[in-house]
C-alpha cells in the first residue's frame, strides 16, 4: 500500500521541475476564506516526502499540524495557469477544513496572497475512497492534485471525521 493510510497525507505525482519559493513572492497563498461555511484561515507551505510506488517516485504532502491550510508548493501559484492545491485537517489540529464537507458546487472561495485577492467558484465536489483500495486507485485519485493546463484551485482533506478512509476534493475555477 502507498504510504500512510490515516491522517492527512496526500499523494501526488512528483513535480518534474522543483521551484524555489520566496517569502512575499506574488501568487503565494497566505489566507483562505470560504464565506458559505465560515472558514477563514491562514495558509502556509506544506511539507512533503518522496516515496516509491511501482518504480515511480511520488510526493506525499502532509497537511500542517496546526490551524492552517497547507499550500502544496509544487502546485501553481495563484493567478497562473495550473492547479493551485491547498490541503488541511478536518478532524485534528484545529480542524481548519472541518466544514469543507459542507461546501457546495457554486460556493465562493477567496484566496489571498500578500498583494492580491483571488476569487473562485466551486465547480466539482468529490469524495473518493483512499483506504482499502489498490495503489492504482490512489494514484488515479492523486491526479486531482496534480498539474493541470487550466487555472484552478483544488482543496483536499480527509473524510469522514471518524475514520479518514476517503478524500474530499473540491475543484474551483477563477471568477
Amino acid at each position: 500500500s502507498v504510504g500512510a493510510s490515516n491522517g492527512e497525507v496526500f499523494l501526488a505525482p512528483q513535480a518534474s521541475d522543483e521551484r524555489t519559493v520566496l517569502a512575499g513572492q506574488a501568487g503565494i497563498p497566505v489566507r483562505i476564506i470560504i464565506p458559505s461555511v465560515g472558514i477563514d484561515a491562514p495558509v502556509i507551505a506544506s511539507k512533503s516526502r518522496k516515496i516509491l510506488v511501482h518504480a515511480d517516485v511520488f510526493e506525499q504532502w502532509i497537511a500542517p499540524e496546526k490551524f492552517a491550510g497547507g499550500w502544496i508548493t509544487a502546485s501553481a501559484l495563484l493567478g497562473e495557469k495550473g492547479n493551485t492545491v491547498i490541503s488541511g485537517h478536518h478532524n485534528d489540529y484545529g480542524q481548519v477544513f472541518g466544514r469543507l464537507v459542507d461546501v457546495k458546487v457554486g460556493d465562493a472561495i477567496l484566496v489571498f496572497s500578500d498583494d492580491e485577492i483571488y476569487g473562485y467558484t466551486v465547480t466539482n465536489r468529490m469524495i473518493l475512497q483512499e483506504v482499502d483500495v489498490p495503489d492504482d486507485t490512489r494514484i488515479q485519485n492523486a491526479q486531482w492534485i496534480g498539474r493541470s493546463v487550466d487555472e484552478r484551485l483544488t482543496l483536499v482533506t480527509c473524510w469522514p471525521a471518524d475514520s479518514n478512509t476517503h478524500r474530499l476534493i473540491l475543484v474551483a475555477i477563477p471568477d
